[in-house]
């Protein structure tokens, strides 16, 4: 049926988003609270003891956040969440949406240390999922109503598995169950919908998207059993488990996540005594200080990460290698878990370094970490655990979210390629792929493992595990014919190969990410600044500083919006 969903400009509809974003806010504050006790140690004692506590800070404000998304989901749903069908702009709908953008926006943020431990589960079962014994979660992207989610013993799913146990259509909100069965296994980038149902050993394989729910089929196709083609009996086998990974790992990531902030803070301190020895303490100095704090937490205390990142690779990691998993030792499998954590799937790594893509920048990051790349490449972020075994030829193109896995339960291979190359959006290439020149990969392809695709090929999509190929080759009179098009592609060659445009192109794009990105990514810290200006202006307890941060970041985020806008 067709359901008018109500008006969102009610004033019954406004008064819930106005609640709904204070209660965000709310959120907001307890990172403001670890903030908050920062500056209170920082100020009560001396930079030694700042350092030795801060790794300990960011712990504490890891189980604040996520100790407060626990109590906001089950206080706006003391019995759960139940599937069903809701009208948009309606008191579920809003309860709903603000446990999800609560989960979008800090869910990922807070557990990134935990992924691919038990602790990740533990997380999930404080929010309403069920999780069974022996379940190894990688990566878990979209799962933001836990209560609908059950996941049966022994299941694994590998990184960046989006469940969606949400939908919205004609105008409802449609929630449905998500059920695995023990033994269960779920490829890199699947997409499991809102009522799948996957029986014991079921496998779904890489880039997969189950068939929960299809509008329109009948009353209750939130209910409907999805329909899945297993994979190759390889992809069954266990994966490896490391027994003294969380205990050594979590500790080891906490220390590398708090140096770069404890720089930050420093410099905090010395550019105000800076100012104040030149300039007269009062409203200006305040607002110059909060801007070049913006720089400082983004840029500084970003770049210091990506640095701890590149030493940690090449000291300590060294080089990947293919292999057989089953023969590689326990360190090999925690240095691939790091490699996990603060790299492919850190939100540090990944804001400091989105500014700059498509940039010289962005290239020498990847090669650093050990990426063989050739002259000329448009490289956009990708996902890769082992850069070592990436390989990309002269002039290639990236899209967004390409995920370059090179290794699963049974091997680890290398990625290659070759010149001209295009990997666009969503695409997702299995251990062992290999990228003919000038071969085209449309978006959300499937590179399965060992696949290969012809030069000059143009491929597509992802049908029962193997990519749709659209074009074999290049037809020779088609060249021939269309001089024009020749011309053109020539000409853009030539520009893309001239220092001049190329150079002048780079830095164009650094100059706007380094002066643009810290205004919308440091606002929170320009909002924590200005809070303790305004707690000492106001002669306010240290305490307030956490209720008025969060109030600044709105109207600050606000402001940004307007004026992106307006751009």
């Amino acid at each position: 049926h067709r359901y008018r969903g109500l008006s969102g400009t009610r004033p019954a509809a406004l008064l819930f988003q106005t609640a709904g974003l204070v209660l965000l806010a709310t959120v907001a504050a307890v990172e403001a609270l670890e903030l908050v006790l920062a500056y209170w140690i920082l100020y009560q004692f001396d930079f030694l003891v700042f350092c030795l506590v801060m790794p300990l800070l960011t712990a504490l404000g890891t189980g604040l956040s996520m100790l407060c998304m626990t109590a906001v989901k089950w206080l706006l749903f003391p019995t759960g969440v139940k599937p069903g069908r809701y009208p948009i702009y309606g008191w579920y709908y809003f309860r709903w949406w603000v446990v999800h953008q609560m989960l979008t926006m800090n869910f990922g943020r807070t557990v990134v240390f935990f992924t691919g431990t038990p602790l990740l589960n533990a997380c999930l079962w404080l929010l309403g999922a069920k999780i069974g014994k022996g379940v190894l979660l990688e990566e878990t992207y979209g799962l933001t109503t836990p209560d609908l989610v059950s996941i049966g013993d022994g299941c694994h799913l590998e990184p960046r598995v989006d469940i969606q146990c949400h939908t919205i259509v004609d105008g409802e909100l449609i929630l449905g169950r998500i059920e695995l069965g023990a033994s269960c296994r779920v490829g890199t980038s699947a997409v499991l919908t809102l009522g799948t149902r996957l029986a014991a050993g079921t496998c779904v394989g890489p880039d997969a998207c189950t068939h929960g729910y299809q509008s329109g089929l009948s009353p209750d196709d939130v209910e409907i059993t999805s329909e899945i083609s297993v994979t190759p009996p390889l992809f069954r086998k266990p994966p490896r488990r490391v027994w003294w990974l969380p205990y050594v790992g979590i500790p080891y990531v906490l220390i590398v996540e708090s140096l770069p902030d404890m720089l930050s803070w420093y410099l905090m301190l010395e550019i105000y005594d800076a100012l104040a020895a030149v300039m007269e303490e009062g409203t200006l100095l305040i607002c110059l200080w909060c801007l070049i704090l913006a720089y400082v937490f983004t840029h500084v205390g970003g770049f210091v990460f990506i640095l701890l990142c590149i030493l940690q690779k090449r000291i300590l990691i060294g080089r990947f290698k293919p292999g057989s998993r089953a023969e590689m030792s326990d360190r090999v499998e925690f240095s691939r878990w790091l490699m996990h954590v603060l790299v492919a799937s850190n939100p540090s790594f990944v804001d400091t370094l989105e500014p700059f893509c498509n940039t010289e920048l962005l290239r020498l990051v990847y090669a650093l970490l050990g990426c063989r790349y050739g002259r000329r490449v448009q490289t956009d972020l990708f996902w890769t655990r082992e850069p070592d075994l990436v390989s990309v030829g002269d002039y290639c193109v990236f899209g967004f979210n390409v995920a370059l896995n090179t290794s699963d339960n049974v091997d680890c291979k290398p990625i290659t390629l070759e010149p001209y190359a295009n990997v666009l959006d969503n695409c997702v290439l299995m251990p062992g792929t290999h990228v003919g020149e000038r071969a085209i990969l449309g978006s959300n392809t499937l590179g399965m493992k060992d696949g290969y695709f012809l030069p000059d090929s143009i491929s597509m999509g992802n049908k029962r595990g193997r990519a749709v190929l659209l074009r074999a080759s290049a037809a020779p009179t088609a060249a021939s014919t269309n001089q024009e098009e020749r011309q053109f592609e020539l000409l853009a060659l030539h520009r893309v190969d001239s220092p001049l445009s190329w150079w002048a192109f780079n830095l164009g794009l650094v100059a706007g990410a380094v002066i643009l990105a810290p205004l919308t990514q440091g606002a929170f810290y320009v909002s924590f600044a200005a809070a303790i200006a305004l707690c000492d202006e106001l002669e306010l307890e240290v305490w307030m500083i956490a209720l008025l941060t969060p109030a600044v970041a709105l109207v600050i985020d606000v402001l940004v919006c307007f004026l992106e806008v307006i751009v």
